[in-house]
């Protein structure tokens, strides 16, 4: 049987061996935040809730958005994740009408391991019908750095 090799273990097999970029060897960082939606006047759908800030050079590894019930009656509410100019760069339309757990950018297709050319804010847009108030809404994003 052959036995195949990742990107990382070719390069250090390599002859002379080829260095690992750091960014594969850094810590993870958890980034989290909490939000409660106002008593009155919650957020409707397009208006966008501002997470945490990532810094320059973030490799994302996805993350969570962890809430109550979201749903005010209308519809299915819910939130794409991302930041300005690609609002559903980790996920689209994340359905949190009832009490949810839904990850976001942690799949290729979502955008796992992109590098940021520059710092920016995730955010949450939200979709499908205002969300509820008073109701609870957390979550964190993993990523690392380059030492």
């Amino acid at each position: 049987m052959p036995t195949f090799y990742s990107d990382q273990r070719t390069n250090a097999l390599a002859n002379p061996p080829v260095a690992i970029d750091p960014v594969y060897a850094s810590k993870v960082v958890r980034l989290e935040w909490t939000y409660t939606t106002p008593a009155s006047g919650a957020p409707a759908v397009g208006d966008y809730v501002e997470l945490v800030k990532l810094p320059k050079g973030a490799r994302v590894l996805g993350g969570r958005v962890i809430c109550e019930a979201l749903s005010s009656g209308a519809g299915t509410a819910g939130a794409d994740i991302g930041y300005s100019g690609a609002d559903t760069r980790y996920a689209a339309a994340l359905n949190l009408d009832a009490a949810a757990q839904a990850d976001f950018g942690h799949t290729i297709a979502l955008n796992y391991g992109d590098v940021l050319a520059d710092e920016k804010v995730l955010r949450a847009k939200v979709t499908g019908e205002a969300w509820a108030v008073s109701k609870k809404v957390y979550g964190y994003v993993e990523y690392m750095l380059a030492n």
